[in-house]
């Protein structure tokens, strides 16, 4: 296999709201796992902080869920119970 061969080709494209994706399409040009779809558009949804971020399928199905916890000054001194 020639080393400058491209194994995985993929198109992204972004849709953008002020400075936050809400969008973004794939589409695989060239090589990848047949099981995977050739395309994949993900609509993503934020919270007003951006600390939580949901990302749905075309039929609305959860593709990703991520949540950031902040930074705390005082890590130990927070009691959860």
């Amino acid at each position: 296999m020639d080393s400058r061969a491209v194994c995985l080709e993929i198109e992204n494209v972004s849709v953008m709201s002020g400075s936050d994706r809400v969008v973004m399409a794939e589409k695989r040009l060239q090589g990848g796992n047949p099981r995977v779809p050739s395309q994949l558009v993900r609509f993503q949804h934020a919270n007003l902080q951006s600390s939580v971020t949901l990302e749905l399928d075309n039929g609305a199905k959860v593709v990703s869920y991520v949540g950031h916890l902040p930074t705390l000054p005082h890590p130990l001194s927070h009691s959860c119970c």
